[in-house]
């Protein structure tokens, strides 16, 4: 639980920002740069990224270990791994929706009444946020669903994932039915959550 919510944390706060920045300039150079870092997030599966990371950050600069548990710097590099794939497809998901906001005519008329461009886009991050919501607990189920194993089994971290992939190697079939069944639970419990956000974020939805 402690990995997969630093790595949402981070997933969200890469997603939302540079969907934002490269949705408020669409086709500008910014936008390209942005979109071509999010293109390379999507490409890289979380081992390759992992292992990057490790002869990067852990190797040459040695800055951090490149595995273990039990202090902040052991979980650097694990939540940067897999944080980094969900939030370049969170801002994927962003950046249109905001591009095609920019566009609504709500949003030319607050511009022609004189409001400032950051109380224009706290206007238009209410319309966005359903969108940053379904991909986000899309993003965040996906972590526990299966993702995890792979990260923490590079990295050592003593996880339900490490944990799995151990029972596998083992062939612990109750294990892996036990662990089945509680990653499924997790993920059916956040999309029940996301589907009950969706009314306070828009009050057209209503829930009996």
């Amino acid at each position: 639980f402690i990995l997969v919510l630093c790595a949402f944390l981070i997933a969200i706060v890469m997603g939302v920002l540079l969907g934002f920045l490269a949705g408020l300039k669409p086709d500008s150079l910014l936008d390209k740069a942005i979109s071509g870092f999010l293109l390379l997030g999507i490409s890289f599966a979380e081992f390759f990224v992992g292992i990057m990371l490790m002869l990067l950050i852990a190797f040459h600069l040695g800055l951090v270990p490149t595995s273990g548990y039990g202090e902040l710097k052991h979980l650097v590099l694990p939540a940067l791994t897999l944080g980094y794939r969900p939030g370049a497809r969170i801002a994927l998901i962003t950046r249109p929706a905001v591009a095609e906001e920019l566009n609504r005519h709500y949003v030319i008329a607050l511009k022609a009444k004189g409001l400032t461009s950051r109380g224009v886009i706290s206007h238009l991050a209410k319309n966005v946020g359903a969108v940053i919501l379904s991909i986000g607990g899309f993003e965040f189920a996906r972590m526990f669903a299966g993702v995890t194993v792979v990260v923490e089994t590079i990295f050592g971290w003593p996880g339900i994932g490490n944990l799995f992939f151990t029972a596998i190697a083992n062939r612990d079939w109750t294990l892996i039915v036990a662990g089945t069944v509680v990653m499924a639970s997790l993920v059916v419990l956040v999309h029940l959550i996301v589907d009950l956000l969706y009314g306070v974020l828009d009050p057209r939805v209503r829930y009996k």
